[in-house]
């Protein structure tokens, strides 16, 4: 009797194991996060797979929410132990943030729509990003010829080039110098009148020139001129002019 209820047994056990689970899809990675991406750029992923079922996979539809993206998908079923891939791609000339998804159908009976996520930002591709446009609360000895550095980077193939606009009448001079190892940064050097002691604020104003003409399609849809989204960089520095007793001791203060 214990003979027969252990054949019995076995005989369940290697029938389930034996038993057929169908097509089965798992994602390497359901996620994925561009960062940041220039403007006009190649936005594409692809989002692998692997069928880990025992019968072949195959994928009905990879939908979209918009017309700035699209998916691509396998025609062909994906046989078991075999790996496939949802080709994304994103339209960049979109600037800003952005989190899209795509809705995968399948034949897997478990999880018959699966969700991939996409995030990124895309930043546009003339344009300059400075650390600081206000610096305050500055020491400086009287008669100091050292200048204030705005310190930028310029951004995209299409960086575009500053050019002095305003300045009130304590900025002596300004220049652009940029570091040879690193052409995308840059630094505003602003020397001004250091003479009379006490307080002081002063600002100039630098307007940002593109080195193409303007396209009146990419103007309409967001711009992929630097004009376009910031036209004008107002710069601003204040803080106090001291003399030798003070500016021994203090030194600047950020």
């Amino acid at each position: 009797m214990r003979a027969l209820l252990f054949a019995c047994f076995w005989g369940i056990a290697l029938l389930a194991c034996g038993q057929a689970i169908g097509p089965r899809i798992q994602f390497e990675q359901p996620v994925y996060d561009f960062g940041e991406l220039i403007q006009g750029g190649n936005v594409t992923y692809s989002f692998r797979f692997e069928n880990v079922g025992d019968a072949p996979l195959t994928i009905q539809a990879a939908k979209t929410a918009c017309g700035c993206d699209y998916a691509d998908y396998p025609n062909s079923p994906v046989l078991p132990g075999a790996m496939g891939e949802i080709r994304y791609h994103y339209d960049s000339n979109r600037i800003g943030e952005f989190q899209k998804s795509i809705t995968v159908a399948s034949n897997d009976s478990t999880q018959p729509i699966t969700r991939l996520t996409i995030i990124g930002k895309i930043t546009p591709k003339g344009v300059l990003s400075f650390e600081k446009e206000c610096v305050e609360h500055l020491l400086i000895p009287q008669g100091s010829m050292a200048p204030i550095a705005f310190p930028y980077r310029r951004l995209g193939p299409d960086a575009p080039s500053l050019v002095s606009q305003f300045q009130s009448v304590e900025v002596l001079s300004v220049i652009w110098k940029g570091v040879e190892s690193a052409p995308e940064l840059d630094t505003v050097f602003v020397w001004f009148d250091t003479q009379t002691l006490g307080p002081f604020s002063n600002s100039l104003t630098l307007k940002i020139e593109s080195p193409k003409e303007p396209d009146p399609f990419t103007n309409i849809y967001g711009g992929s001129r630097a004009e376009a989204l910031a036209p004008f960089i107002y710069l601003h520095f204040e803080g106090e002019i001291v003399g030798p007793e003070v500016s021994a001791g203090a030194g600047k203060r950020h």
